[in-house]
């Protein structure tokens, strides 16, 4: 008797403690790859983002003259315009990229279509 209670205050911390490992290593959750330039886009978005913020707190509360607001603002409309510009491009790239695989998949169905004929009449 006492050897099975010692089992179970064995076991029941050991499965508290392994449980969070055996659960992550059973997800199926894709990871997200940060290096992608859409992550990068992003990451340039959320900053020209939080740099307008930040210089219209700091022009309201009277920290920046009206020339360096200006300033500032063009900087990041200018930044604004390439990840906008960078944004399309890469929509484009897929588009294309998703035209032509569906180009090769229907010449693959065409291929198929010609031998599967080729050996019906064999």
């Amino acid at each position: 008797m006492l050897v099975l209670i010692a089992i179970i205050l064995t076991v029941i911390p050991a499965l508290i403690i392994l449980y969070p490992l055996l659960k992550r290593v059973g997800s199926t959750e894709l990871l997200k790859d940060e290096s992608s330039l859409t992550s990068e886009l992003n990451r340039r978005w959320d900053s020209v983002v939080a740099g307008l913020r930040t210089a219209e707190l700091e022009f309201s509360i009277g920290n920046l003259s009206h020339d360096d607001y200006k300033w500032i603002k063009n900087t990041y409309a200018k930044e604004t315009a390439q990840i906008m510009e960078a944004m399309e491009l890469q929509e484009e790239e897929e588009n294309e990229l998703m035209e032509s695989l569906e180009q090769e998949i229907e010449r693959a169905k065409l291929e198929l279509a010609s031998e599967k004929e080729s050996e019906d009449q064999s």
